[in-house]
């Protein structure tokens, strides 16, 4: 056999190694200290010329919003990646709390629509800050597939909790609209460890449920908005008795003058407080 065939062989299998080596040091766990406040990223988007969609903006704010500390980028895989939300002053000492926002969209779609992926697009940033000013970590994640996507999320901070400086058995789920589906199919999973650790679900004017019920029994806030879609609010009550006829322990939140949207589209008295009593809601049950 030809020596030099040989040679160049173990050194294509020693480039590999080295190759394989480098990737799973990207794809484990991180040390949390590089991170930067929400205002600098803002600032570094906005010099970049990043625009958000109209009407993306929650209007509702808390003091030291901006102020918050995000890890970007924490997990390299085939998946993407996501930013980790914490607030402002935290000394990643003790674990805390975190809610998981979940997305139905794919970043493709996102940015060809609207110029942004998930992890941009103002709305769930906001709603991450405030839930970081509240005392939570809050995550936001790449989109490929939609639940394919939030499950690699899981699995990865069921393994790397402690050096995530996240509690796996204080978890929440947020989801929005659509984003309700990918969060309930999500919730009826089993197989995924970190799933029994999620105490909390928070939905807001859910637009399609899918068919899974959760498993477990974590605690549901449901924010049903009154002047909504008639065909979003029939999907929003029939997943409510759903869960109470399984069982479920539900809240249910009526916003009778909120529409579609309304934390983007709605700054009254009554909106605020209904983002207070989210925001509360998360705190009685992942905070005892």
């Amino acid at each position: 056999m030809n020596i030099s065939k040989i040679v160049s062989f173990l050194f294509f299998l020693f480039f590999l190694v080295l190759i394989c080596g480098y990737l799973n040091s990207q794809s484990g766990p991180v040390t949390i200290r590089d991170t930067r406040t929400l205002a600098d990223i803002r600032e570094e988007q906005k010099a970049k010329g990043l625009t958000q969609p109209a009407e993306s903006t929650v209007l509702f704010k808390l003091p030291g919003q901006d102020d918050c500390r995000v890890a970007t980028r924490v997990y390299h895989e085939t998946m993407g990646s996501f930013d980790i939300y914490y607030p402002a002053g935290y000394d990643f000492t003790d674990p805390i709390p975190a809610i998981i926002l979940t997305g139905q969209y794919t970043n493709k779609e996102l940015k060809s629509r609207f110029g942004v992926t998930f992890r941009e697009y103002q709305q769930p940033v906001d709603w991450a800050s405030l839930f970081a000013a509240t005392g939570f970590a809050a995550i936001l994640y790449d989109i490929g597939q939609p639940f394919f996507s939030v499950k690699e999320v899981m699995l990865f901070l069921g393994k790397n909790a402690p050096q995530l400086h996240i509690d796996p058995d204080k978890l929440g789920i947020f989801a929005v609209s659509a984003n309700t589906q990918v969060a309930s199919l999500l919730l009826s999973k089993t197989d995924i460890p970190a799933v029994k650790g999620i105490k909390a679900t928070a939905f807001l004017y859910g637009a399609t449920y899918g068919f899974d019920l959760p498993s477990g029994k974590p605690v549901f806030l449901i924010v049903r908005a009154g002047r909504d879609d008639p065909q979003f609010l029939s999907r929003t009550d029939s997943f409510v008795d759903r869960l109470k006829t399984a069982g479920h322990n539900v809240f249910l939140l009526r916003y009778d003058e909120g529409v579609h949207g309304f934390d983007t589209k709605q700054d009254s008295t009554r909106s605020r407080d209904v983002i207070m009593e989210v925001l509360n809601f998360f705190s009685e049950h992942l905070k005892q």
